[in-house]
């Protein structure tokens, strides 16, 4: 006999990245959030929807910028506190923004979350997403500072 399912119990939760490189830098998003790390543009994969289908839309949803889908970079898992699969996908942007030549910063997401063009070099000296800087590192995006 089974009882209703637990929502700890329904498996991994599939989520989309996109890397978006600009040179040697590397676009990383920040939620409006106190303490929030920050990641690459990305989300849930939504019912209905394929991967490339997700991946544009979390990257307009994060950046408001309009991309399209490249091809798939590789995926990472993380157990730690929810189970994740995510699958990274480079991107390619159709209007690129202003980027503050400056600070990297670029026009806030749509939700208000903070978007800057990040040197390869300082990826991994920033608060980033578990399992991010180690990703990146492996598919030789960046060299991973200790």
């Amino acid at each position: 006999m089974t009882s209703a399912a637990d929502p700890s119990d329904t498996g991994p939760v599939l989520r989309v990245a996109g890397i978006w490189q600009i040179g040697t830098s590397i676009v990383l998003v920040r939620p409006a959030a106190p303490d929030a790390a920050w990641a690459l543009p990305g989300g849930p994969v939504e019912a209905g929807e394929t991967l490339a289908e997700a991946v544009v839309r979390a990257v307009a949803a994060d950046t408001g910028v309009e991309a399209l889908c490249g091809p798939f970079v590789g995926w990472g898992e993380l157990v730690e506190v929810d189970h994740t699969v995510t699958m990274y996908f480079e991107v390619v942007v159709l209007d690129r923004p202003t980027i503050d030549d400056t600070t990297g910063a670029m026009p806030a997401g749509p939700g208000g979350a903070e978007v800057r063009c990040t040197p390869d070099w300082e990826v991994s000296e920033v608060p980033v997403v578990a399992g991010l800087a180690e990703f990146l590192a492996d598919q030789e995006l960046i060299v991973l500072v200790l």
